[in-house]
């Protein structure tokens, strides 16, 4: 009886430490970085099969009433744009970062708001023209602080890399103390960058700038 007890016992032990060793397991795979990037290449895979379908237009070139987002624009909400995707993107998981702490992935396209978003859209970028940035991490911002609505960036804007609140480090190049974030291009490629490369990237966009909207 008692090596029965003994025995009992041993097995409960290691079933306890695996189960808890599964949780944290699959509390690190919710944090992977690279589902974030992931998730932004689909988006712009999203981006690529409405143009094709639309004449070659993204959803903020179009009126609402040809499958567009145009009206959307003043508004300086990123949801409609993404609205839009619906055909395109079939789970709302893709437009949330799980290293982004607090965003939570909406029910539906149709009923969420910017706070299931850890996207920013460019509603200035166009099919046309080479390395135009289309999407990238929320955490984009002209101050120390995150931001949110619309941003108008020019080559000499000072862009960096926030943290998404102030005790989550959210994305940092390994080595690097700094926060960084990652873009998404028209071309579909992708990069992820510190904040002086970002500084680099946002020279290209010019003094007439790129209009940012931020969720």
């Amino acid at each position: 009886m008692i090596e029965l007890c003994i025995v009992v016992g041993t097995v409960g032990l290691l079933v306890f430490f695996g189960m808890a060793r599964l949780r944290e397991v699959r509390r690190q795979n919710t944090k992977n970085p690279l589902q974030c990037q992931q998730n932004m290449k689909w988006i712009g895979q999203a981006l690529s099969d409405f143009n094709a379908d639309h004449a070659d237009k993204m959803p903020w070139e179009l009126p609402m009433a040809e499958g567009g987002s145009r009206e959307a624009i003043p508004t300086t909400q990123a949801t409609p744009h993404f609205r839009a995707l619906t055909n395109f993107i079939r789970n709302t998981r893709v437009l949330v970062c799980p290293m982004d702490p607090i965003r939570h992935r909406g029910t539906s396209l149709a009923s969420m708001d910017d706070s299931a978003l850890s996207y920013f859209l460019n509603v200035s970028a166009t099919t046309h023209g080479r390395n135009v940035v289309l999407t990238g991490d929320r955490t984009i911002s002209p101050t120390s602080d995150t931001t949110t609505g619309e941003i108008l960036v020019t080559a000499a804007t000072p862009v960096q890399w926030t943290h998404p609140v102030p005790d989550e480090r959210g994305h940092t190049i390994p080595g690097a103390a700094e926060p960084s974030g990652n873009l998404l291009f028209n071309n579909n490629s992708f990069i992820e960058t510190s904040t002086l490369q970002l500084q680099r990237v946002v020279r290209s966009f010019g003094t007439n700038g790129q209009r940012l909207i931020l969720p």
